[in-house]
């Protein structure tokens, strides 16, 4: 065996090395202790630390240290994890050991177009198409921008979108109807329309206003506040909706809800998905909804169901081309809300209500929307969307005339009744280059 013989100097700088990290981290006997950095060596803080198989965890300073008491475990392996980062894996070399772990960022490659559905299933959406017309994290946009995940809806019980908006900070309901104040303006009727995936629809804006929107096929619920004239044209300045719909997913998933309450009500949804056959060049997606309730009014049941089948093809690494259409069938009764007997707002049950059993509110759209993303190279593709939005409403309704047979009194409400039959159809086109430099 041969021995080496160390000089002095180097003693000496082992020493002092030893003593400077004992100074910086305050080593003590069973605990592992270290420091986070980043590519650049810039001290990570916030970062979770924990050890694997175990519930022993901390998270990082302000300056990227950590301090972990000594596992029961022979060579523990720890995990570390945030946001912007890799998830990475190390084995700890002994206990009472101090460690050096640098964090590598997390690649997020950013869709250009929404063409592909959310794996999450958490009520956080990080991304956005409503800002900028192209996928984007939320706080890159210089809009707030508010949102509702399907997960949401869900728990919620959320059939309608007016359901949902409450949960929306600075959205309110203007009426019963497809209706919203968004930031203190109107976005309904002659002020404001209802965007589906990026392009106009029918909905919200005209009498297409009395039929509020299914959530059965909603992948979210995306509101922009403040103008956004400058991506959408003529619109509310209070904020934008868009409705973002489901889209395959390349994993097998399926599920069934139903339920029953009050008033004779009965819902029930469906949600498949997955690959056609073992691979994932052709997906598909098929959301069904049905409801059949009384409502707490008089004269007012209603049924609706919708079917939105989806289909996504990948030919090629570059090119997705994604097609759905949605079909929507409402047969009830518009309901105008209840008059006022006598200047008494109590002075008539809620039930109460105008309607005739031979008056009828049916309402049909049928929209179909393609989307096509070709990816030049690495930093460009060429993104293609088509809308088309069919609404075919047909009316039968006794209302007040908004006077009274017997003023001041007002016990005797002046009646009318209203033919109506419309048919409305909106096209929309859009074509962009995307470049990420």
């Amino acid at each position: 065996m041969t021995k080496v013989k160390f000089p002095l100097y180097v003693y000496r700088r082992m020493y002092l090395a030893v003593f400077f990290w004992m100074s910086v981290f305050g080593l003590q006997a069973g605990q592992i202790r270290g420091e986070i950095v980043d590519e650049q060596g810039s001290k990570l803080p916030g970062i979770a630390v924990k050890v694997k198989g175990m519930t022993i965890g901390t998270i990082s300073d302000n300056k990227g240290i950590f301090i972990l008491d000594t596992p029961v475990t022979d060579n523990p392996v720890l995990i570390f994890s945030g946001i912007g980062f890799q998830r990475k894996e190390v084995s700890v070399p002994s206990i009472d050991s101090v460690m050096v772990v640098k964090m590598q960022p997390a690649d997020y490659e950013l869709q250009s177009v929404l063409v592909m559905g959310r794996k999450e299933r958490n009520y956080f959406n990080s991304t956005s198409f409503l800002g900028t017309r192209t996928a984007s994290k939320v706080t890159d946009i210089p809009q707030s921008v508010s949102s509702v995940t399907k997960e949401l809806m869900e728990d919620l019980q959320a059939f309608q979108i007016t359901d949902v908006v409450g949960s929306m900070a600075g959205v309110n309901t203007y009426s019963a109807y497809d209706d919203l104040t968004i930031r203190g303006f109107r976005s309904g009727f002659d002020s404001g329309f209802r965007l589906v995936n990026g392009l106009r629809s029918g909905y919200g804006y005209g009498t297409s206003y009395f039929r509020i929107p299914l959530t059965v096929n909603l992948e979210s619920i995306e509101v922009l506040k403040g103008p956004g004239a400058a991506l959408f044209g003529d619109i509310s300045p209070g904020g934008t909706v868009n409705m973002v719909t489901k889209k395959p997913l390349d994993e097998a998933r399926q599920a069934v809800n139903f339920s029953t309450g009050s008033f004779n009500t009965i819902r029930t949804t469906m949600d498949l998905t997955g690959p056609f056959g073992s691979d994932t060049t052709l997906l598909y997606r098929l959301n069904v909804g049905y409801e059949d309730t009384r409502t707490f009014r008089d004269v007012n049941n209603r049924s609706v169901y919708m079917v939105a089948p989806t289909v996504t093809f990948r030919p090629t690494t570059h090119t997705t081309i994604n097609a759905e259409m949605v079909l929507s069938n409402f047969k009830g009764y518009l309901d105008r809300g209840i008059s006022i007997r006598g200047g008494d707002l109590y002075g008539l049950p809620r039930s109460f209500t105008l309607s005739q059993p031979s008056d009828y509110f049916n309402v049909r759209d049928v929209s179909f929307n393609a989307s096509v993303l070709q990816k030049i190279n690495r930093n460009l593709s060429m993104n293609f969307s088509y809308l088309r939005f069919q609404y075919h409403e047909d009316l039968s309704e006794h209302r007040t005339l908004n006077s009274y047979a017997d003023s001041p009194l007002n016990t005797i409400m002046n009646v009318r009744y209203l033919e109506k039959k419309i048919h409305e159809s909106t096209d929309n086109f859009s074509a962009y280059l995307n470049g990420n430099f």
